[in-house]
């Protein structure tokens, strides 16, 4: 009789942990990742289309598109120096007659004038034409700083959902720990009842199973401050679940090198350089002499130039003295050019560190996630090993504690590291110049909000 209780005991041992997870498995939902005291619809998105959001919600793009219109105008404005000027003149005399005898040519009190005027600058040092090149120049840095702002919005947008795909997925891997600590609490319980567990042994597991539960209700609540930062970039009152990324290959670090020499802010850089130096030439050229053309022609002149119907000029201007004002500008202009100089090696260098740093990122990163991966099996193959040699009296209930927390944190920094591996081929592409879709996704984006406008 002894011997069928034993057998029958160890049955059920046997199938009680199947049970015991069913019932912890209906306790904690792991499939649940969002709360689901949420007011807002819950919605998938996925990178790209949270970048096309964030481009039409961002002020601060908005800023750098007037930017550009603000130096266009200015172009425009440099480009009138260029042209001649054309005016048209109407004025109406009113006068006391002088009733002076013999001078009756000029005893008209009433009489008007209108005249077509025109002025040209013929040669000034070749000043304007520089002047329009430093605007030309300015309309292309302001492009290009623009462009930078749109990557640089990229790499923001794909930080924060990268963290809010780990905190999502760093809440699903808790929850499945939860359920397996569950688990073993229940079956402790039983070998308790029957002898074989010891008060110290449910309750320590107990106080595992309820820090573990502590933790995930400070993941959620990281989670929930990273939708809010996605509310906020992409302007959409949801609740997001970001679509998985594919890790990243790791590519060759050469043609991102090539690419970063050409970065926006480089080439913005080498736009204001050469701006500068087209504004030290200006400056020196100021000591050049000036000639300006002008005419008229007269629709009705004064009474006694009344047959007179145009008329023409030259003007010549040489500076001779100005108490050194010209001689201050081009120092002056000179140490700006100096220093936009040293701003164009500062950003080439920049931009080539951004690209090494990104680069060793995403190499050391995806290393550790091959090595993590392993780790982290391996941790699943020990927690079941464990808890097989626990019931056989070959370990301790702390072991099996040990193993599974082990693996909750194996899984956790895999989690970690997986995200930082696809922010970082993220940030290698912004080191670079940005992502090669980003132009095309702009233009949507601005196609969309421009169609919504017409509506």
């Amino acid at each position: 009789m002894k011997k069928a209780f034993a057998a029958l005991a160890l049955i059920f041992c046997g199938f009680y942990p199947c049970f015991a997870w069913a019932q912890a498995a209906a306790r904690v939902p792991s499939a649940q990742v969002l709360d689901d005291n949420s007011h807002f619809p819950v919605r998938p998105i996925t990178l790209d289309e949270a970048y096309r959001l964030t481009i039409k919600r961002s002020e601060t793009f908005a800023e750098s598109k007037e930017a550009v219109k603000s130096a266009l105008g200015q172009v425009e404005q440099l480009i009138s120096a260029l042209l001649p000027h054309v005016s048209f003149g109407a004025t109406q005399f009113l006068q006391e007659s002088p009733n002076i005898p013999g001078l009756s040519f000029i005893d008209i009190t009433n009489y008007h004038e209108e005249s077509f005027s025109a002025t040209q600058t013929i040669f000034d040092g070749f000043r304007e034409y520089l002047a329009y090149k430093v605007g030309k120049l300015g309309v292309r840095a302001a492009k290009l700083a623009k462009d930078r702002a749109e990557s640089l919005l990229y790499q923001s947008v794909a930080q924060a959902y990268t963290n809010l795909l780990m905190y999502q997925k760093q809440i699903k891997i808790q929850k499945d720990t939860i359920v397996t600590m569950q688990n073993q609490v229940d079956f402790l319980k039983y070998w308790k009842r029957i002898g074989r567990a010891r008060d110290s042994d449910v309750l320590s597991a107990a106080s595992q199973l309820a820090q573990f539960e502590s933790q995930l209700e400070l993941t959620r609540g990281q989670e929930a401050v990273s939708q809010e930062l996605m509310r906020f970039l992409t302007g959409d009152d949801a609740e997001f679940i970001p679509q998985e990324i594919s890790l990243p290959a790791l590519p060759s670090r050469q043609p991102f090198l090539v690419r970063a020499e050409h970065r926006e802010d480089v080439e913005a850089a080498r736009a204001n350089f050469e701006s500068a130096e087209a504004q030290t030439s200006i400056y020196r050229r100021s000591r050049l002499p000036t000639v300006t053309a002008g005419g008229d022609y007269f629709l009705n002149n004064v009474p006694f130039a009344s047959n007179t119907h145009y008329d023409g000029n030259f003007n010549l201007s040489f500076p001779i003295f100005d108490g050194g004002l010209i001689s201050g500008e081009v120092k002056q202009s000179k140490a700006q050019e100096k220093s936009a100089k040293q701003a164009l090696s500062l950003a080439e260098r920049t931009a080539r560190n951004d690209v090494n740093t990104a680069y060793s990122a995403l190499h050391w990163t995806l290393r550790a996630v091959n090595a993590l991966d392993k780790t982290a099996k391996l941790a699943a193959q020990n927690v079941e090993a464990e808890k097989s040699d626990y019931k056989k009296g070959l370990v301790t209930n702390l072991d099996v504690l040990t193993s599974i927390t082990t693996l909750l944190n194996d899984r956790m920094v895999l989690n970690q590291n997986q995200q930082q591996a696809i922010y970082a081929a993220v940030q290698l592409k912004v080191a670079a110049g940005g992502p090669s879709n980003k132009e095309a996704e702009v233009r949507q984006a601005l196609g969309e909000t421009q169609g919504k406008v017409k509506q």
